[in-house]
């Protein structure tokens, strides 16, 4: 039974010449595998682009975002200063024709 099993693994392990075609069919192997390869760099490099124009896109979004609550904030506070100084004018013309009056008194 040994005999048989040494045998066939003497007939299996034994070396063999390579089919005609063997190098013609590595060397289309390596090509593919160049290719997607290729591809592959590629795709990762076009997903990296679009990663780097869109945090671009959306920074001058916020950014615009931004200057907008600037201009808004700015525009409010002007009229509130503006309302602020009106009260005070209003406030200082009153205060002054009472002392005024005071005086005439």
């Amino acid at each position: 039974m040994n005999e048989g099993l040494d045998d066939l693994l003497t007939k299996a392990l034994a070396r063999t010449e390579a089919p005609a075609d063997f190098t013609a069919k590595v060397m289309v192997h390596v090509n593919q595998r160049r290719l997607f390869m290729w591809r592959t760099w590629t795709a990762v490099a076009a997903t990296v682009a679009l990663i780097i124009a869109g945090w671009s896109g959306f920074a001058l979004y916020r950014t615009r975002q931004n200057e907008k609550q600037l201009v808004f904030a700015i525009e409010l506070a002007s009229e509130k200063i503006a309302l602020t100084d009106q009260r005070l004018k209003r406030s200082a013309a009153e205060i002054y024709m009472r002392e005024e009056d005071l005086e005439k008194r």
